[in-house]
């Protein structure tokens, strides 16, 4: 099994993975393309714009081991990859009629992000860019190393199956997907915030987005000083927004100290990077 202090050997450990921004841009191409054509689209429409996976598919041998019922190409794009420094392709597809509770996954033998309409096609757009950015990262982690234990409980998600979640968040690889998706989604909100405020052209616009920064960076704040148990255990306060698609992922680590710790640590100095726009 792959330890932390080697996953992570690359990356300082007070800092997010970087993203690049042309990434950010074929990301939301593939979301706006999502929403164009699977968002809002009648089960009529999805038949004519998928495919069945049956022998006359073209993508029946890429996918005759999944429990898809039917799929769809959306979107293609290159990303590096950190562990051969070389430039990977992946294909984006949408599934439908899939049994599992995942939201998406990667396979690397296909070069596949796969988005499951079940989950998936309830999420905000940052939710679901923030989700594909997850899938993009288990395909250019230096180290792709799994362990028995978390390729068996990843196996019993796709079937829809209970898991153990303590050994499923726990592995390095994911640790690492879930924070850098965590990463994306407060920065994708904050710039558009930010973005907001800076085009605004009437001071009592300008006066609503200033307040509402505030408040999200306030949320932050509370959240990087406070005892988890304020949010997981006794519910006194509520989580912020974007932490909505990582409940699980949190209740986990806030049993395990140091992955707690590394996520506030990191979690702190995205923190300071935000406030020092209005230094």
């Amino acid at each position: 099994m792959i330890t932390f202090s080697r996953h992570f050997c690359n990356i300082k450990e007070s800092k997010f993975r970087e993203i690049d921004e042309t990434l950010i841009s074929k990301v939301k191409d593939t979301v706006r393309i999502y929403n164009s054509l699977i968002r809002r689209a009648t089960k009529t429409k999805i038949k004519e714009i998928s495919s069945k996976l049956d022998k006359n598919s073209k993508w029946f041998t890429l996918f005759k081991d999944e429990d898809f019922e039917r799929v769809v190409l959306i979107n293609r794009f290159s990303f590096k990859d950190f562990e051969t420094n070389k430039t990977r392709f992946a294909r984006v597809f949408v599934a439908f009629g899939t049994k599992g509770s995942a939201i998406a996954q990667y396979n690397q033998s296909k070069n596949a992000i796969v988005l499951f309409y079940n989950e998936s096609n309830s999420l905000t757009d940052f939710e679901l860019e923030a989700a594909i950015f997850h899938e993009i990262t288990h395909g250019s982690q230096e180290y792709k190393t799994s362990s028995p234990e978390y390729d068996e409980e990843s196996k019993k998600i796709s079937q829809g199956k209970p898991y153990n979640k303590l050994i499923y968040f726990s592995e390095p690889k994911e640790f690492d997907a879930h924070l850098t998706e965590l990463a994306y989604r407060i920065n994708a909100e904050f710039n558009s915030l930010y973005n907001a405020l800076q085009t605004a052209k009437l001071p009592e616009t300008k006066i609503i987005y200033k307040k509402r920064i505030d408040r999200f960076l306030l949320e932050l704040e509370i959240f990087i000083k406070t005892d988890v148990k304020s949010y997981l255990t006794f519910k006194e306060l509520p989580l912020p927004a974007f932490f909505s698609t990582h409940t699980d992922f949190l209740e986990v680590i806030s049993k395990k100290s140091i992955l707690l710790t590394k996520l506030k640590q990191k979690l702190a100095n995205l923190y300071t990077r935000l406030t020092s726009v209005f230094s």
